[in-house]
């Protein structure tokens, strides 16, 4: 009798042997794969596993719960031979289902149309389960697993949902060719959007050469940047009233500086930030933020930002510590934003083109400008209930990515 557990990570069904177990615990599954399991000669219960019922999604997500557990890899193949296990039947197994799916494709069977799993044999199909199972099992043996899921189901999983849909639409050339976007959601410590490795980079993509992104027929590229965002999200991560009272809902936090010159207030921040400098005693406050967030990183090993993301300790420097911690606020109040866009979004032509940095590109379709005034509503009132101030948007637009300009204040749109 074979003995194992399934649970219905992305939706799927996964197998897998524990040591020691009697019985088969499942939360949901497909007919299919329950037809095929006992098929095994599998030992079936009924039994409600919580711990494995708390990560919907799609295939990609196993990788990207070790890397929001701090545990970044390129790929599945990297993180199989990093937890030492079975390696060799792991690349047996791939070489296996790399095969099988060849031999379909040779003839001419368009096997996108089908649900992969039909394609492959049985004893392929427990073999593959039982090989994904066994890195969930890692994963709940080595991490602390309820802030992870906590943070990936409440917003992370819907925002994946919505960065696949982008993955799928076409990007407008210059050229009057088209391509797509991949993305990798978690790859980085600091949370920042990446591309993979064999698509377009859009975030690389030089400024002199942005222009080749143009907008459809009839649509306008409109691009919402989020101001002074890094700064605004030091001022009110600190723990000084008077101090987040002085710049709240302010639209140019580098205007309020102790300087008139703009530009030497703004560096100013960033030295109380990331460098060693602390003279300006106005910006005190954020500097005393930096040691407290840096000795609590050093107790704990971790800090749970207010987004409820975890940000693991590696012994970085104080200030990397802050740097990290502040563009993880960015990233994800970037994506708690696109969650809410998306819903406003849904019943119209006009549509989120790309996530870009601290701004978001869209879009827009020429009779539904009025859209703009919603867009800017939603993101300059995003981080309302996080930080208790607005976060004032610029709106530029234009024919294309690289020639946009400011968008004139007229109809109560960028009148903050």
């Amino acid at each position: 009798m074979k003995t194992v557990c399934v649970d219905h990570v992305a939706g799927d069904l996964y197998s897998l042997y524990i040591p020691g177990k009697d019985k088969c615990v499942f939360s949901k599954c497909d007919d299919k794969l329950l037809e095929l399991l006992q098929r095994f000669d599998t030992l079936v219960c009924y039994d409600y596993l919580k711990l494995f019922s708390e990560f919907p999604g799609k295939f990609q997500d196993i990788k990207i719960l070790y890397d929001l557990a701090g545990e970044k890899n390129e790929n599945l193949h990297e993180l199989v031979k990093k937890q030492h296990f079975e390696n060799d039947s792991h690349s047996h197994l791939s070489k296996r289902l790399s095969a099988q799916l060849k031999s379909f494709q040779l003839t001419k069977i368009d096997t996108e149309k089908f649900d992969w799993r039909v394609l492959f044999d049985s004893d392929l199909l427990h073999d593959y389960y039982t090989q994904r199972s066994k890195l969930i099992i890692d994963l709940f043996n080595k991490f602390d697993c309820q802030e992870i899921s906590k943070f990936y189901n409440e917003t992370f999983f819907k925002f994946c949902g919505i960065l696949y849909e982008i993955s799928n639409q076409d990007i407008q050339l210059s050229s009057g060719s088209t391509l797509k976007l991949r993305f990798n959601p978690s790859s980085s410590k600091d949370g920042r959007l990446s591309c993979r490795k064999n698509s377009f980079n859009v975030y690389s993509l030089p400024k002199k050469d942005r222009g080749m992104i143009v907008a459809r027929p009839d649509h306008k590229i409109v691009q919402c940047d989020f101001k002074s965002f890094q700064a605004r999200l030091a001022i009110f991560s600190t723990d000084d009233d008077a101090f987040k009272e002085r710049y709240r809902d302010v639209i140019d936090i580098y205007s309020k500086g102790s300087s008139p010159n703009r530009e030497e207030n703004k560096l100013n921040f960033f030295r109380m930030m990331y460098g060693v400098d602390t003279k300006d005693s106005e910006l005190m406050p954020i500097f005393n933020m930096r040691k407290q967030l840096y000795h609590r990183m050093v107790q704990h090993k971790k800090i749970v930002t207010p987004f409820g993301r975890v940000l693991w300790f590696n012994d970085e420097d104080e200030n990397v510590v802050l740097r990290n911690y502040i563009t993880l606020l960015e990233a994800d109040l970037v994506y708690k934003t696109i969650v809410e866009l998306d819903k406003c979004l849904k019943e119209f032509k006009s549509h989120i083109l790309f996530p870009f940095h601290d701004a978001i590109v869209f879009e827009i379709h020429k009779e539904e400008e009025f859209l703009l005034y919603d867009i800017q509503q939603i993101m300059e009132n995003a981080g309302l209930s996080v930080f208790g101030s607005k976060t004032p948007i610029k709106i530029q637009y234009g024919e294309n990515f690289g020639d946009l300009k400011d968008l004139p204040q007229q109809g109560g749109v960028q009148n903050s």
